[in-house]
Order: structure tokens, then sequence, then C-alpha cells
């Protein structure tokens, strides 16, 4: 079976070949997998602007961006793609970010700096999320994002689909293998 993962990485080397179609149409396969993958956006921007498609690049890029403003991958790929649209002050913008994320990349810096200099009429970076999801053995996510609202002021989860009592200390936990309290293992559904 083939995965977004799969495709994405297709994709990045017709990229770095220039094949921007075929580069295109891996990331469209991905896209169907993983519509809201903002890396796979990312890069169907910068292959759809290496065809020439300046409105439908654009509009990768900003979803991307809304997706996930702090990914690296993300903001370097707007970069990229914006600097060969010619939008020196967007390519200036997205590097600026870039090298906020990335702050030991001296070739982005130096890059930034042949630029002017950091962008400074930008709004901030937003947060980096505080909140944590916890993950199971095999690393799958037991909770959604969404879910850490979910969470009481002493930390356990309220009831729902995706918690239970842990046999061990009676703490609401979410589905997994061990309690995120105790270390217990958890009975199996």
């Amino acid at each position: 079976m083939e995965t977004a993962e799969f495709h994405l990485q297709n994709a990045a080397k017709e990229l770095q070949q220039g094949h921007a179609r075929t580069a295109h149409d891996e990331v469209r396969a991905a896209l169907r997998i993983q519509p809201d993958s903002a890396y796979a956006l990312s890069l169907l921007g910068l292959a759809l602007t290496l065809m020439g498609e300046e409105l439908d690049a654009r509009e990768a890029l900003i979803r991307a961006i809304e997706t996930a403003p702090r990914d690296r991958q993300v903001r370097y790929f707007s970069y990229l793609a914006l600097g060969k649209l010619g939008d020196a002050r967007g390519a200036r913008t997205e590097l600026t970010y870039f090298t906020q994320l990335d702050p030991a990349n001296s070739a982005a810096k130096q890059m930034l700096a042949r630029m002017g200099g950091p962008a400074t009429d930008i709004p901030p970076l937003p947060a980096a999320p505080r909140a944590a999801v916890w993950y199971d053995g095999g690393g799958h996510a037991t909770m959604d994002s969404d879910q850490i609202s979910q969470i009481q002021d002493d930390g356990e989860p309220h009831d729902g689909d995706d918690v239970i009592v842990c046999p061990n200390c009676e703490k609401h936990t979410w589905k997994g293998w061990v309690c995120h309290y105790c270390g217990d293992t958890l009975p199996r559904p």
C-alpha cells in the first residue's frame, strides 16, 4: 500500500531534478491520502510555482502556512516558491520566519543578510503549543489535539469515548497501553 510519505518522498526527488509536473502528480496523490498535510501543500505550492501556476501556488502556500505556521519545511518551501515568483518581500518574510524556527541554520542567515536582513514589519510567529498529546507504545496518538481542552484542572480528562478509569489508581486516563498516571497496564478493549 502506498503511503502519503512515499508520494512526498518521490515528489521531493522529482522537484530536485526539475520535474515539476511529476512532482505535482506525486503531491496530489499524497494529498488524496492526507488532505491536510502542510508539508504536502507547501510542496504543491513549489511545484505549481515551477509550472507557472502562480495563483494556485499562492493558494497552496497560504493553506500550508495556515495549517502549520511553525513548520520549518513549510516556511522554507514558501520562501523558495515566493522567491521564484519574484515576490522578494514575501520570500524575505518566509526566510525570516524560517531562521526564527531554525536559528542554527547559518546558510539561511547568510541568505537573509543578503536580502537586507530579517523583515521587521511582520507579526510574530504564533506561540508554540503548550499541551502534549499522549501516545501509546506503538506511537499512535491516544487523544486528538482538540481533546486537550477536555482535561480537568487536576490533569484528568473528562468522561468520554476515549477515556477509561485505570483499575489500579482509579484515575481517568486516555485509552492506550498504560495508565498515564501510575504506569499500570490498561485492559485491552
